[in-house]
């Protein structure tokens, strides 16, 4: 098959590359730099195709893969089923998260990856006729399982942990699937570098990001209290009087009633500015 860059699989390349020739659509949850890391923490290699194969994949959250030209490897149909969704979704509004049971999703998407995974099976290897078979099934499985999970996991249903935890479960399942083909290193080889980029990427950072973010009212306002507006303009202090140039302090005269003299006889209970402090005046 002909690669996305230059001539075949084996052409280095930017990502962006993959993406644009392949039309896989960009995804990206955070700056590329972090996701050189993570395909070099699998095993990528910046010295052959393999560490730009696996950056594409993080990036467009996807396994990608063409037999000769964009979307000729078809689509698979194990995604989570729109009922078991509506149904869990009911769950939670009910029974809050805490008592959500997770289970008929894992259950949906593993069965769905067993049933691509048997038709490489010793009983089906007729089945198998092509490398090319056995990487758009593996691609196609792992594509229609994250989509899946991504889906449970924004909405709630799913929590980022146990997203995460599926997602690892899919590549487990897969990979002893393309380690009978690949070889040092063809297409098998890098897509075996790029399914264990995705599981490193939705442990680390994908899951967690995708997972709605909880608001708790009034806490937000407990933390983030309304702004107080400024007391006065710059080189000036507020007394509860009114402004003044200078600091409110018993050297000098203050504001109101005690910026001039004080008077011979005050009233018990008036309040009186001495430096800015407010007294009550009481008899002796």
């Amino acid at each position: 098959m002909s690669g996305p860059c230059g001539t075949g699989w084996s052409d280095p390349c930017n990502w962006n590359d993959w993406l644009a020739r392949s039309q896989t659509a960009p995804q990206r949850l955070v700056d590329d730099s972090v996701l050189v890391n993570i395909a070099a923490t699998a095993g990528a290699r910046s010295t052959d195709w393999t560490l730009q194969f696996c950056v594409a994949a993080m990036v467009a959250r996807r396994m990608i893969y063409m037999r000769s030209t964009p979307g000729d490897c078809g689509s698979g149909n194990i995604s989570l089923p729109g009922q078991t969704l509506a149904e869990l979704q009911g769950a939670k509004a009910v029974a809050g998260a805490a008592q959500l049971d997770p289970e008929p999703i894992s259950k949906g998407i593993l069965t769905g990856i067993s049933s691509i995974v048997g038709i490489f099976g010793a009983h089906h290897a007729a089945a198998v006729k092509t490398e090319e078979d056995t990487n758009c099934a593996v691609a196609t499985g792992y594509n229609q399982a994250a989509s899946s999970i991504e889906q449970a996991v924004m909405q709630g249903v799913l929590p980022p942990d146990q997203g995460s935890a599926l997602i690892t479960q899919v590549v487990a399942q897969l990979d002893p699937v393309l380690a009978r083909i690949a070889k040092n290193c063809n297409v098998s080889c890098g897509a075996r570098l790029a399914l264990k980029s995705l599981a490193i990427f939705n442990q680390q950072i994908a899951m967690a990001m995708l997972a709605p973010k909880t608001n708790f009212p009034g806490l937000t306002a407990l933390l983030a209290p309304p702004s107080v507006a400024s007391p006065g303009a710059p080189g000036t202090y507020q007394g509860a009087s009114g402004p003044t140039s200078n600091p409110l302090t018993g050297g000098n005269g203050g504001v109101g009633l005690t910026s001039g003299v004080l008077p011979d006889t005050i009233t018990p209970g008036e309040i009186i500015l001495i430096g800015g402090v407010a007294y009550v005046a009481s008899s002796l």
